[in-house]
């Protein structure tokens, strides 16, 4: 419920106070507490696109529904807040989808939010889920406005954003941008931030936070383990394929908050010299990846090539998703791919991971697109 003001005959001296005047009166403190409850991830209905009571902080009527939104449950679904799990303030909001066809979790519904033709703002907000299968889905409900300017009658809707088959068990940010519609005369949208659908049989839990909180790109957090590879040559006795090179190092993940660990790695491939001015034939590239903990319970980075260059080294970053590893320490173990066919006569392949180097810990924004259609992903 939006602030409303109150009229002078209704606080006139020896006017009678009515129910009319103690509801508006509750429901403008109730306005007042959700403002200060939700911090930068809120406002009100009548402050042009933001999400009143955003950050979910506020429930003054304690029924496990945050104020200023409704709540739909499907068939065998559950919902609370969640004060273990957050980004934005003490609570989060978790659906749970049980498994089994026709069931889900359930969506929250914001109020009314202004928009026109000309104005229609982004929508940001944070969420993760426990298993790939599990839906989350963002849909815009529009409405018009009647002669007072206040919502009238439902338009329809539009499903902003769907995830399919994508695993985000990490908090990552979102940001729904360039909203279009086919619905000229709206005035008002309202949101559903839909978690666990009841369209895929598919069991887990959905959790929201942040809804309408300005978004920054993800920040990197150094590695506070010390990691300093020295050079690794790898010479024509080389057996070929993906083998371990240099020290196994011990890193710290601080909190199963980040998404990816990424570790710069210098290097080059190797030449063989049959007497050609740097043939590019004579080119024999190298790969550099890392492991990040062990067995089954172990991660592999993306692999990084190395061509031969006749001007030096390369500098690339390794990119690793630690989104399956809980905080803890791991092994760290690099591992090189080099297959000579000759004898390597100049330009010896090989790397190193001296301690200068970018080696950081950072979560993922996703970019929606809606006028494009495209999804992007944005890492620190």
């Amino acid at each position: 419920m939006a602030f409303i003001a109150l009229t002078e005959g209704e606080i006139a001296p020896d006017q009678p106070v009515s129910n009319d005047l103690l509801t508006k009166v509750k429901n403008n403190f109730d306005d007042h507490e959700a403002r200060i409850g939700a911090g930068g991830g809120s406002g009100s209905s009548g402050s042009i696109g933001s999400i009143l009571n955003g950050s979910l902080e506020v429930d003054s009527d304690v029924n496990s529904v945050p104020d200023n939104f409704t709540r739909y449950l499907y068939a065998g679904g559950s919902a609370a807040r969640d004060i273990t799990d957050s980004v934005h303030g003490k609570y989060s909001y978790r659906f749970v989808h049980p498994g089994g066809v026709g069931n889900g979790g359930g969506y929250l519904e914001t109020d009314y939010i202004s928009i026109s033709h000309l104005y229609h703002p982004d929508l940001p907000f944070a969420f993760k889920k426990s298993a790939a299968g599990t839906r989350v889905e963002i849909v815009a409900r529009f409405y018009s406005q009647n002669a007072l300017g206040d919502p009238s009658t439902y338009l329809g809707e539009k499903i902003l954003w769907t995830t399919t088959g994508v695993a985000y068990p990490r908090w990552t940010g979102a940001n729904i941008t360039k909203i279009t519609h086919q619905f000229p005369t709206a005035r008002w949208v309202k949101y559903r931030f839909i978690g666990g659908k009841n369209d895929v049989n598919a069991a887990g839990a959905v959790w929201f936070d942040a809804l309408g909180a300005p978004l920054l790109v993800p920040t990197r957090v150094p590695l506070s383990n010390g990691i300093s590879q020295s050079q690794v040559t790898l010479y024509t006795t080389y057996p070929g394929g993906w083998v371990q090179q240099g020290t196994t190092w011990t890193v710290d993940i601080p909190n199963a908050s980040f998404r990816y660990l990424k570790v710069g790695v210098v290097g080059r491939g190797g030449y063989y010299d049959d007497g050609s001015i740097f043939n590019p034939n004579n080119y024999y590239p190298m790969q550099v990846r890392f492991t990040l903990g062990s067995g089954a319970n172990s991660v592999t980075s993306q692999q990084v090539d190395f061509d031969y260059t006749d001007s030096g080294t390369v500098t690339q970053l390794c990119v690793c998703d630690i989104s399956t590893l809980e905080a803890g320490s791991y092994p760290l173990r690099f591992y090189c791919n080099f297959n000579p066919t000759y004898h390597v006569l100049s330009g010896q392949p090989g790397f190193f991971s001296s301690v200068d180097l970018l080696k950081y810990f950072v979560g993922a924004q996703v970019v929606v697109d809606v006028s494009a259609g495209t999804v992007t992903e944005i890492q620190g």
